[in-house]
């Protein structure tokens, strides 16, 4: 094999997409580094094991997600306003990153099937934890983790099931986005007036 310099942004790329195709466990270093067109050496140079390559993949793809949420929503008037721009900004950065959207969803099963196998367990427990302290904004009383899970999986239950492949040119895509969008938003919302009562 011809091998050259590791580009790291690259790897990371290349790691993020495989991770989401194939789960953890789906992928090894051997097969990264064929794609990457270097050595496992040049690998583990810069990442001591697979966990590490995951853990900075996930980083960089939630910790960039978590600061644009904390960052709109901030601003934000009232709960229901901060729920609809947390919606909204999580559909439009899953529907513009399929990659993130199934790391996401492959995280969540994880963390309920087995803690233990939640390696980006911290940037799990920050997007349920923002869904908690919105619900509980909202309810003006603190709310039970049943609550925050059936709201957290309704959300991203829905976009699993959403088309993100389609061509971006085709104006139909956005029409279909649009509308599923806003079909999102009043699931959303009927889940949300049905704590109030």
């Amino acid at each position: 094999m011809q091998t050259g310099r590791l580009d790291i942004e690259f790897l990371l790329k290349t790691a993020a997409a495989e991770f989401a195709r194939h789960g953890f466990e789906g992928v090894s270093m051997r097969t990264l580094a064929e794609k990457c067109a270097v050595t496992q050496p040049a690998l583990y140079y810069h990442f001591a094991s697979k966990e590490e390559l995951y853990q900075e993949v996930c980083s960089r793809r939630f910790d960039d997600i978590a600061e644009l949420v904390a960052k709109q929503i901030a601003t934000a008037p009232s709960a229901e306003e901060k729920l609809i721009l947390f919606v909204g900004i999580l559909f439009d950065e899953w529907h513009r990153d399929n990659t993130l959207l199934l790391l996401t969803q492959r995280e969540v099963m994880h963390a309920l099937i087995d803690p233990q196998q939640c390696m980006a367990g911290a940037h799990y427990k920050f997007l349920m934890g923002l869904i908690s302290r919105i619900l509980a904004t909202h309810l003006q009383r603190d709310v039970d983790d049943d609550i925050v899970f059936t709201f957290g999986s309704s959300l991203f239950g829905y976009c699993s099931l959403m088309s993100f492949d389609r061509l971006e040119k085709d104006r139909e895509h956005a029409a279909y986005l649009a509308h599923r969008k806003s079909v999102l938003l009043i699931h959303i919302r009927k889940i949300w007036g049905a704590l109030l009562t």
